[in-house]
């Protein structure tokens, strides 16, 4: 089980203040729609990620071969 986040200890408390076992609330359909959920937020991250990756260097590819026919350009004008 993951570590608990901050806050995590306070929901497990009633409106008096008084706790509740866990036995009582187990939460684990909302727990495993959250983890369902995260699952499926880090995927659409790291495919994300992915794409700004293969984007970034397609965009230095591109730049590269702009700055090439540039010179071209430059140095056949110049002959």
């Amino acid at each position: 089980m993951p570590p608990k986040k901050k806050g995590e200890s306070a929901l497990k408390h009633d409106t008096a203040g008084q706790g509740v076992e866990d036995s009582e609330h187990p939460g684990s359909d909302s727990e495993a729609l959250l983890q369902r959920e995260y699952d499926k937020l880090t995927d659409t991250l790291n495919n994300l990620k992915r794409k700004v990756e293969k984007l970034r260097r397609e965009n230095e590819f591109l730049q590269n071969e702009a700055n090439q026919t540039r010179m071209e350009s430059v140095s056949d004008s110049k002959g």
